[in-house]
Formats: C-alpha cells, sequence, structure tokens
C-alpha cells in the first residue's frame, strides 16, 4: 500500500509538472508579443515625431521670391574645374551657388538635406532617400576596416561618386549621354546638344503659361525621355533601364518640372542656364512652400505613365531639323 500510495504522489507531481509547463511558456510568449508591440510603437511614434519636425523644418528654411533675391547675392554662381560634380542638374547647382560645399567634396547628410529644403523639396521623403539610400549605397568600406564598418552611417559624399553607373546614375538621360557611348563619357558634364534640344523642342511644342512664357510641358518633357529611350537602344549595346530605373528616371521628370520647374512645367528661357551652365537664372526662384509629400509620390507615376504612353520616336526629332537635313536611322543614331 505505502509504494502505490508513493506511486501515485509521484505521477501526480509529474502531471501537475507536465501541466504547468505550456503555462510558463505561453506567459513568455504573451510577454515577448507585448514588448514587440510596445517597439513597434514606440519607433512608429518617433518616426511620427521626426516627420513632422522635418516638415516643420522645411517650411521654415524655404523662402519668398524676395528673400531668394537677397539669399543669392551672397550666394553667386562660381565653378572650378577642379571641382568635384555629378550627373543630377539640381546637386551641381547647389554646389555652384555654395549651398553646399562648392567643390563637392565632404558632404554631410545635413549639409544637402538643409540644401534641398532650401528649394522646397519634401522634408521627409528626401530625408528617407538621404539616410536610406543615397549615403549608404556609396560607404566606401576599406579591406582593413572591421565587419561593423559595413553598418555605421557614411559621414559624407562627394559629387563625383554620384557618377558610379547603375547605383542612381543610370542610363538615358535628358542631359548626359549614356556613360558607354565614347567621347561623352564625364557624366559631371551636361551635354551641350542635348539640353539645346530640350530648349528646341519647348520652343517647337509652343506651350505657354500663365504669362505668355513658352514652357516645357510633362507631355513635351515625357516625349523627350522617350526619345531619349530610342537613342540609347540604338546606340548603347549595353543599355540598361530596367523597371526600377525607369521609376528613378520619372522621380527626376518630377524634380526637373515642380522644383527645378513649378507646377509642371519649365520656363524655355530659363533651360540653358539651369542645366547646361547649371546657374541660377537671376529671375529664378524655388518654391515658397515645401514639395507635398502626396504629389512626391503621385507625380513619378503620372511622368512614367507619361512616358511609356508617348507616341514620340526618333522620327519626331525632323521638327527639330531644317526641311533639308533628314533624321538618321535608328542605326545610324
Amino acid at each position: 500500500m505505502a509504494s502505490l500510495s508513493q506511486a501515485l504522489k509521484t505521477d501526480t507531481k509529474d502531471a501537475s509538472t507536465t501541466v504547468q509547463t505550456p503555462i510558463k511558456t505561453k506567459k513568455k510568449s504573451c510577454l515577448g508579443h507585448t514588448v514587440a508591440k510596445v517597439l513597434v510603437v514606440l519607433v512608429t511614434l518617433a518616426f511620427a515625431v521626426g516627420a513632422v519636425f522635418l516638415e516643420v523644418k522645411g517650411r521654415r528654411l524655404t523662402m519668398t521670391p524676395e528673400q531668394w533675391t537677397v539669399y543669392l547675392k551672397d550666394h553667386p554662381y562660381e565653378r572650378r574645374d577642379s571641382d568635384a560634380r555629378g550627373p543630377c542638374p539640381m546637386l551641381n547647382l547647389l554646389a555652384n551657388h555654395g549651398l553646399i560645399s562648392r567643390d563637392g567634396r565632404n558632404i554631410s547628410k545635413q549639409e544637402l538635406l538643409d540644401a534641398l529644403l532650401t528649394v522646397g523639396a519634401p522634408p521627409t521623403i528626401t530625408w528617407v532617400f538621404l539616410t536610406t539610400l543615397a549615403y549608404p549605397v556609396y560607404k566606401d568600406i576599406s579591406p582593413s576596416d572591421p565587419f561593423y564598418a559595413n553598418f555605421l552611417p557614411n559621414d559624407s559624399l562627394d559629387l563625383d561618386r554620384l557618377n558610379i553607373h547603375n547605383l542612381i546614375e543610370h542610363d538615358v538621360s535628358l542631359t548626359r549621354y549614356d556613360v558607354d557611348i565614347p567621347p561623352h563619357t564625364d557624366l559631371s558634364q551636361p551635354q551641350a546638344d542635348l539640353v539645346q534640344r530640350i530648349h528646341a523642342w519647348a520652343v517647337q511644342q509652343a506651350n505657354v503659361n500663365s504669362n505668355d512664357q513658352i514652357v516645357l510641358n510633362m507631355e513635351a518633357e515625357h516625349d523627350l525621355r522617350k526619345i531619349r529611350w530610342y537613342e540609347s537602344a540604338a546606340t548603347n549595346p549595353k543599355m540598361h533601364l530596367s523597371l526600377m530605373y525607369q521609376f528613378s528616371s520619372s522621380t527626376e521628370c518630377a524634380l526637373l518640372l515642380d522644383i527645378i520647374g513649378r507646377d509642371g512645367v519649365l520656363r524655355a528661357d530659363q533651360i540653358e542656364s539651369l542645366l547646361l551652365q547649371e546657374k541660377f537664372p537671376s529671375d529664378w526662384y524655388p518654391r515658397d512652400k515645401p514639395y507635398p509629400a502626396w504629389q512626391a509620390m503621385i507625380r513619378p507615376l503620372q511622368c512614367w505613365h507619361g512616358i511609356r504612353q508617348s507616341q514620340a520616336n526618333l522620327q519626331s526629332l525632323q521638327a527639330l531639323k531644317p526641311k533639308d537635313e533628314p533624321v538618321a536611322d535608328a542605326a545610324e543614331q
């Protein structure tokens, strides 16, 4: 009997232990979920607070036309042969006028962010782009650096680093020929004939703004990008314009027409100064309010769709040439 009683107690104890184990596991699981939820809430809250701060800062940095006129007098145009420049007209404009380092080197993220906000770039989207893509992708790692150095933030950026092909820079630019097509391999310099084509196309299309000034509008810009696409396809065996770079090109369309230009158009009389000399004209003014985030997300989609729908091709360039000068076939372009 004693043995039977002892056996029953042992079985009861084992059963009790077996029943309690899942309860402890469940409690630990619930605690883990709670901690995860709290962390998500805290991260979301921190991002929201940061976004509000950036949007407020963006509004404070923008200027009225009168304020910009005074500001530009203190930031005259200057460009030296030794300066580092990249394929982006906007960034070159900022450097040429000293809104960022004039030599184009060792530009901190904060310096570039403030300069872009000054000309009306969307604050939160710009910060996200610089933090998650522009600065990390150009980070240099030395063979002697420890492994964790790969995950440290990039402190600075040189504009000529942006010339590295197929990181952010891509084929089918409006102002540069593809890097694989000699002799136009220096992407820091805009090509005069391409910029003059943009101006001529705007004049030929004869679209005007509310002040009766000839402008390059969205449809004309889409046609020019479609023509450049055909040109690259015909002349560059290594041409690469995947969907990702198509959207990159579409984002540049929004930048060109809404931040360098305004409200979807770019004045024709300012094209060569902005895109060839990469110099702010005396009668150019930045946005007086930041570019809205919703528009910064929608406009590239509109541009992408417009480029895809454009009916322009290489023969469309015939309109820009004298009647006795035919446009070359694609194989000759």
